[in-house]
């Protein structure tokens, strides 16, 4: 028989041990997601080793996947290629790269590209930001996609790359009406989400990746030319992929 019902807000993380298209937190997909609020059924997760087992209780998981290539994501090799000639002999920067190849590295971080637009991205960059959010009609990166410790690169949207940072905490999301009012109620000061715009643009999403931020640095800015509109880009993937078993 069921154990009893745990606090309001539906997640599961596989990622750490306790938190769209996109730009930022602009567009989304066209296609709406099927069964959308459903309590349906549940999955069995592998990531790095870890399960999940199936269990009847929806609420044990943050989302259902319902096959295996909605979440595969390939590394965008050109991006990175693109992004090692703009760094050039820049030592800050070869540092924040060092080690990350189009597969990633086993046991280590992945490597992502965040496009942000103002004014959150200064407002990350001046610690008053401490979550960022993405926010999608489909399952698409970063949802998935992202672990604590990963690195992510911070550019602003038609402009420069200004910064990084870590992952420190990160929580995936299949919205329906608790796990709206969770995120509204637990993240809204970290997203400096002041204003009822900014949830009445995200309305229409489905899924939601919540993570906290840490290790913010401001760095020289660096020019990466990109040429399509993806608000999230995984540059270098984790080597052990979250798969379906």
């Amino acid at each position: 028989m069921p154990g009893p019902r745990p606090p309001r807000g539906h997640r599961y993380s596989p990622f750490c041990p306790s938190i769209p298209g996109q730009v930022g937190d602009q567009a989304f997909g066209t296609r709406p997601a099927s069964g959308r609020g459903q309590t349906g059924r549940a999955c069995r997760v592998s990531v790095g080793g870890t399960r999940c087992s199936r269990d009847p209780r929806p609420w044990l998981l943050c989302s259902w996947l319902e096959s295996c290539d909605s979440i595969q994501v390939k590394p965008s090799k050109d991006l990175l290629t693109e992004l090692r000639r703009s760094i050039g002999k820049n030592e800050c920067w070869q540092r924040v790269i060092a080690g990350f190849d189009g597969a990633g590295r086993k046991g280590s971080s992945a490597l992502h590209l965040a496009i942000l637009v103002e004014p959150y991205l200064t407002y990350i960059l001046e610690g008053r930001k401490t979550i960022e959010s993405r926010f999608s009609v489909n399952r698409i990166a970063p949802y998935a996609h992202l672990r604590q410790g990963d690195v992510i690169i911070l550019k602003q949207s038609s402009g420069p790359i200004l910064g990084t940072c870590r992952v420190a905490r990160v929580w995936f999301y299949r919205l329906e009406p608790n796990s709206w009012r969770e995120i509204r109620h637990r993240f809204a000061k970290g997203l400096c989400a002041d204003d009822p715009g900014f949830w009445a643009a995200r309305r229409r999403a489905s899924f939601a990746t919540l993570m906290q931020l840490e290790d913010v640095k401001r760095m020289e800015p660096l020019t990466l030319r990109k040429r399509d509109r993806r608000g999230w880009v995984v540059l270098a993937q984790h080597c052990e992929d979250l798969r379906l078993l």
